[in-house]
Order: C-alpha cells, then structure tokens, then sequence
C-alpha cells in the first residue's frame, strides 16, 4: 500500500510542477535570468528539492551509495530536459 501511495505522490507532484513553472511569480523574474540558461536549471532545481522533501520522510532507511551517482544524474537531466 505504500508503494502505491509513493507512487500516487510522484505522479501529483510531476503533474503539478507545470501549475507553479507557470505561477506568477515568475513573472516578476529580470528578462537576463529568463530562458533556458539559467530559468531551465533553476526550475529543474526546485522541482527536485520539493519533490525529494515531500518523499523523502516516505524511505524506510535512507542510504546513500555510489549506484545513486548515476541515477541522480540521469534524473537532474531528465528534469532539466522537461
């Protein structure tokens, strides 16, 4: 069951990061940061921190080993890409 709900959980957040990329708060941002140089990675950023606060507290004994190098990796790119 709860893999179920970290499941639901993930699904919520990715679909909602397009809700606040879109927020208004954005668009008070100086047009020097706008665009994917740096508004790409920085949105990439914060969609990753608060999905990883919000999952985090879900994993039973949290480990970190060399196998996640990768993975992490993969992931900012895939979030950056998005």
């Amino acid at each position: 069951m709860q893999a179920r709900l970290c499941i639901l959980a993930a699904a919520v957040l990715w679909s909602t990061s397009g809700f606040f990329a879109k927020a208004p708060l954005f668009e008070a941002w100086p047009k020097e940061i706008d665009g994917w140089p740096v508004r790409g990675p920085l949105l990439a950023f914060w969609r990753t921190t608060f999905a990883s606060m919000l999952l985090f507290p879900l994993v039973r004994r949290p480990r970190w080993t060399v196998k996640l190098v990768p993975t992490t990796l993969t992931f900012a790119a895939m979030s950056a890409s998005y």
